[in-house]
């Protein structure tokens, strides 16, 4: 599988973190094998007018191309840009080597990279938590601050704060968004969770 970057130094480190995966990652300037790549990765780290405007150009030099986004971090406003510029979907910085792999891979295949490609299997992770933990985590789902959640569930802020570092830290994420985003993908809270809804 081949994918093919716009910055010669990101192409690089790409290679060697994903070479034995089977991922010939090169350059634009790179030779004629590069004409037809199976993934164009692009860093999405510039305004959006910017990820819009690279996008469009990439996909009419590759039109053949899967394009994907490497983002910072996840976020509504990657989630909605997706099908904006026409990608199959987004990859944050910290997926890790095999979430790359497995990723690109998907995108190389015709599949869309659902969240599920760029986060680790919630169904183990998920099961771990104890039942107050998955009640904060349900309730960060309905996008509650840690001090209304405080409120909710009848503990204190700092309480709070200690149940959601040992979520992140079981789901081995780092971003609530993340860690929501796997409650979901593992059925623990719904997909459209109203404001007003509780989970035990």
């Amino acid at each position: 599988m081949q994918i093919v970057s716009r910055s010669p130094l990101f192409a690089q480190a790409l290679a060697c973190l994903a070479g034995s995966g089977g991922i010939d990652a090169r350059t634009e300037a790179d030779d004629a094998s590069c004409e037809r790549p199976d993934v164009v990765l692009l860093d999405s780290d510039m305004p959006t007018e910017n990820v819009i405007a690279q996008s469009a150009e990439l996909q009419a030099q590759y039109p053949s191309a899967r394009l994907v986004l490497l983002v910072k971090s996840a976020g509504p406003q990657f989630d909605a840009l997706v099908p904006q510029v026409g990608a199959v979907g987004l990859l944050t910085r910290d997926v890790g080597r095999s979430g790359l792999v497995n990723g690109l891979r998907a995108a190389a295949a015709g599949r869309s990279i659902a969240l599920s490609s760029r986060l680790p299997d919630p169904s183990f992770s998920v099961n771990a938590l104890t039942l107050r933990e998955r009640s904060v985590l349900c309730l960060l789902g309905t996008g509650l601050s840690n001090g209304e959640i405080a409120a909710a569930l009848d503990i204190s802020p700092n309480t709070v704060r200690t149940h959601v570092q040992n979520i992140l830290s079981k789901l081995g994420t780092n971003s609530r968004h993340n860690a929501v985003a796997m409650a979901r993908q593992a059925g623990l809270i719904s997909q459209a969770l109203p404001s007003s809804s509780l989970c035990s």
